[in-house]
């Protein structure tokens, strides 16, 4: 989920690129919609990847407390801009599963979704019955 389309399509396109499915969202509200969807269709996101701040919209750190009350054991990656934001040294405080620093690399991306893929889906790319050892969110 990311307000600026360049960054939600090059961030989907490097998740695409490690083997992902990919849904986007450009703000909170729309990824919370899209996860309960996902989730009414059977088709649980394995995890969701939020920009933090989005300007005149929901961010990640409104959006995930929401996806908390809908599913307790949500994964969540909050990525920002913003170096010195608090969330990303104490992101497990706020609910999230980790955290990233924009602009990021490809291996970065890897090493914070490391986990059993399974057939789950997520919004901003983690979905991908093809991979079984993608990434561990700890």
């Amino acid at each position: 989920m990311d307000d600026q389309e360049a960054v939600l399509d090059s961030t989907s396109l490097l998740l695409k690129e490690l083997g992902f499915e990919v849904e986007t969202a450009r703000n909170g509200q729309e990824a919370i919609e899209r996860y309960k969807r996902a989730l009414e269709e059977g088709e649980a996101f394995h995890a969701v990847v939020m920009d933090l701040t989005v300007p005149g919209g929901m961010g990640g750190k409104e959006a995930i407390k929401r996806l908390k009350e809908i599913d307790p054991n949500v994964r969540a990656i909050v990525y920002t801009g913003y170096s010195n934001d608090p969330i990303l040294s104490s992101f497990r405080e706020y609910g999230f599963s980790g955290a990233l620093k924009k602009p990021f690399k490809a291996l970065q991306n890897r090493g914070a979704y490391n986990g059993d893929q399974k057939s789950r889906r997520g919004v901003d790319g983690i979905r991908s019955p093809k991979r079984r050892q993608v990434a561990r969110i700890t």
